[in-house]
């Protein structure tokens, strides 16, 4: 098997052991005023919607958690596109 097929085994067999929960919505001006995110040592899935389309999709399933993932990508100001989506009050 060569190591392309490997990985993408490997994965699906990290996907069969994921525990999804049913999906929260949180504003980015909510997560902002609150840094006490119970949920945020987790692994998981995310993505930003601005405007009821979806701007981005994300995963924190290595060594890196949902909150340190979220709070990068709620910090990134170096694109002006994407300052525009997470300055944004409406942006969840």
């Amino acid at each position: 098997m060569d190591r392309l097929s490997q990985a993408l085994t490997q994965f699906g067999e990290h996907l069969a052991r994921f525990n999804a929960r049913e999906p929260v919505q949180y504003s980015l001006s909510a997560l902002r005023l609150n840094t006490d995110w119970p949920w945020g040592h987790a692994k998981g899935v995310y993505c930003f919607v601005r405007g009821g389309r979806i701007q981005y999709v994300g995963r924190a399933i290595g060594s890196s958690s949902i909150g340190a993932r979220l709070w990068s990508h709620i910090n990134s100001l170096s694109d002006p596109a994407w300052a525009d989506v997470i300055n944004d009050d409406g942006t969840t």
